[in-house]
């Protein structure tokens, strides 16, 4: 989202470090939470046609292994949730952090604090 928002406080810290990921070729996970919860954002603020590019984007690059999360993933997120009465982590962060442990991902790509308090690094960092 930082990507694609010139307003946002980290946007010049995303566009650098994307473009080092580019020239890298590298390879990342999402899931369809994720861009869910990314054309909400960008709709909410009048930002349709941003909405629709990031999905777009996501849907068919060959660098984003794009997740469906299923009902098995959504239930262990969900589970995951649900034990965490003192954090605010929300459901997508959730099936986020479940799928990563389940594929042995340590780093997220990502501006949210909460990825840091369930134990992943952040980048960029």
């Amino acid at each position: 989202m930082a990507l694609e928002d010139a307003r946002d406080q980290w946007h010049e810290c995303a566009k650098t470090y994307w473009q080092s990921l580019r020239l890298n070729r590298a390879s990342f996970l999402s899931t369809t939470l994720v861009l869910a919860e990314g054309a909400a954002f960008f709709n909410r603020r009048g930002m349709h046609v941003n909405a629709v590019k990031v999905g777009r984007q996501l849907m068919t690059s060959r660098y984003c292994d794009l997740r469906y999360v299923d009902e098995a993933l959504y239930l262990e997120g969900w589970r995951y949730f649900v034990a965490r009465p003192d954090t605010t982590y929300s459901l997508t962060d959730c099936v986020s952090f479940v799928l990563m442990a389940r594929e042995r991902i340590r780093e997220a790509l990502t501006f949210d604090d909460h990825f840091t308090q369930a134990g992943f690094l952040r980048l960029p960092a």
